[in-house]
């Protein structure tokens, strides 16, 4: 039992260091109000308005925008991820995309590390869908 927990806690930091370095980059990581900041600059949002539901990339920046304000990091993670894979984004619409979902994904991690079942669930899924790959 004692192996199994170790083995457990030494995966999840090597996740936790993959995912910081992989997904930001070197880079230092930012708050969360600078990532939503950053996205509704990127897609043209107004500062403060609800969440759209229009299925453009503008929508879906909206909404991760939303998730991230509400530090609702399943979420957040699962929109920027769809956000993404949209295509036809600007250069800086892809940047901020990425800044956001990297640090979307470190906090993720970390909240899966404190207990959270949805943030494990999160992790758990993206680790299969990486394995897939």
């Amino acid at each position: 039992m004692m192996k199994r927990c170790l083995a457990c806690a030494v995966l999840l930091t090597i996740l936790v260091s993959f995912l910081s370095v992989s997904l930001t980059g070197c880079g230092k990581r930012t708050s969360a109000k600078a990532d939503a900041v950053e996205l509704e600059q990127a897609f043209d949002l107004k500062a403060g308005a609800p969440p759209s539901e229009d299925p453009t990339p503008a929508g879906l920046a909206s909404r991760a925008v939303g998730a991230i304000q509400a530090r609702d990091w399943p979420k957040a993670v699962s929109l920027l991820g769809q956000l993404r894979r949209a295509g036809d984004l600007t250069p800086d619409q892809m940047h901020a995309v990425h800044n956001a979902q990297g640090n979307a994904n470190v906090r993720l991690v970390e909240l899966a590390g404190k207990g959270n079942t949805e943030a494990k669930a999160a992790v758990e899924n993206a680790k299969q869908a990486a394995d897939q790959r």
